[in-house]
């Protein structure tokens, strides 16, 4: 009976790393799913007050969007997707909305592994607005700041043999910097909140990973 559990038990641990496994081109709008959905491709983090599910409240484009909230202190909303090609360059776009009553930071990361040792690029857009990235250096700097209450897009180019990335927001070029490392991504994964303040939340829809 003990073997039986320790088992399922592995079992349990094992699918969500199993069903976090995408193809590129890749690309997710939430419109094929219901309500309360969790994203299949993807591994989801969290726990009861800190999830990320299909929403139909708000949307960039079609019905649904991923609603990303923290109110947990002990884990945040995390979606992680594991890269099956080896990408030297490609592309990442998403939309996203940071609801102001209940306004979140988002990161946006690509790594060779889920640990911060292992980033090549990390943005993230704070709860006003500001958006920040990592450089080099691994010091932050800010470049922009978005509104609240209204739909953004964020597109991230990468090139490894350039040791390069652009970021665009709104269409508008607002980083062209060095990677962090220089690496394939194995990892591309969106986070929001932290383990030590709640009542943060965002939306992320046309979310897209291309070469």
């Amino acid at each position: 009976m003990k073997k039986h559990l320790a088992l399922l038990v592995l079992f349990m641990v094992l699918v969500p790393y199993l069903s976090a496994e995408i193809n590129v081109p890749y690309s997710e709008n939430f419109d094929s799913l219901a309500p309360g959905d969790e994203i299949s491709e993807a591994r989801v983090r969290g726990d009861e007050t800190s999830t990320s599910k299909v929403s139909n409240s708000l949307a960039y484009s079609g019905g649904n969007s991923l609603y990303m909230s923290d109110y947990s202190t002990a884990d945040s909303a995390e979606i992680q997707y594991k890269i099956l090609d080896e990408l030297a360059s490609g592309t990442v776009k998403y939309a996203i909305y940071i609801p102001s009553n209940e306004p979140g930071t988002n990161y946006c990361t690509l790594g060779t592994s889920t640990s911060s040792s292992g980033y090549l690029i990390d943005v993230s857009i704070t709860s006003a607005g500001n958006i920040k990235y990592r450089r080099p250096d691994r010091g932050l700097e800010t470049v922009t700041k978005i509104s609240l209450d209204a739909w953004h897009t964020v597109e991230i180019k990468w090139n490894t043999s350039a040791n390069q990335f652009i970021m665009m927001v709104d269409g508008e070029k607002v980083v062209q910097q060095g990677l962090i490392q220089n690496a394939y991504p194995s990892y591309l994964f969106f986070k929001t909140g932290s383990n030590s303040k709640t009542g943060q939340a965002i939306y992320l829809d046309d979310i897209s990973l291309t070469r």
